[in-house]
């Protein structure tokens, strides 16, 4: 677990963000190299859900699912990973701040 890393500082939250996005890049290349149809209408399907979320709880779940979609259409295991650990690190951070 990567809980270790959390310091229940400011810039904890800043830090965990900024490796999140380098490692969703990544994952949006592999994924978009990989991915099939199948993959890509599911991707369409969410962004829409997500366009029509009437609220934050509306799209929350559609966003969720986008992500992890994203990661495992990439390949790698290590990524999916490190980002369901991120996801606890982020969700850590935002109660201690």
């Amino acid at each position: 677990p990567l809980v270790f890393v959390l310091d229940a500082n400011r810039q904890a939250l800043a830090d965990i963000f900024a490796v999140r996005v380098l490692l969703e890049v990544g994952a949006a290349e592999a994924a978009a190299r990989l991915a099939d149809e199948a993959t890509v209408d599911r991707l369409r399907d969410l962004v829409a859900a997500m366009r029509s979320a009437a609220d934050a709880d509306g799209l929350l779940e559609p966003d969720l699912a986008f992500h992890r979609l994203i990661q495992e259409t990439s390949g790698n295991a290590l990524l999916l990973a490190l980002m369901d650990g991120l996801r606890t690190l982020t969700r850590e951070s935002l109660l201690l701040s």
